[in-house]
């Protein structure tokens, strides 16, 4: 008999990310590192793959920008301490 075709189905940009892999590299020195710094260093970068950062070739401005992001995102997921303990890091080693 007939068949009703199906009309294809619109997907928006935000629905069909760009054709592209992540990858994320956490060091093994991480192990000698506490449990809340290790878990604020993965959810970090993990926040810089899910806000798409580009982190090579930035101004200052740029990197600055985006680290701001970064900490207002997984602040957001609800590592508020972990990110403030991760932030007093990263000021002690001058990152």
């Amino acid at each position: 008999m007939f068949r009703q075709r199906r009309r294809k189905k619109i997907i928006t940009p935000e629905q069909n990310p760009p054709p592209h892999a992540a990858v994320l590299y956490l060091s093994p020195m991480l192990e000698r590192r506490a449990v809340d710094i290790v878990v604020a260093v993965v959810a970090h970068e993990f926040a810089h793959i899910v806000l798409r950062h580009i982190l090579f070739f930035l101004t200052p401005d740029e990197y600055d920008r985006q680290e701001q992001e970064v900490f207002s995102r997984i602040r957001e997921w609800g590592f508020e301490n972990e990110a403030r303990k991760h932030a007093v890091l990263r000021k002690r080693r001058g990152w």
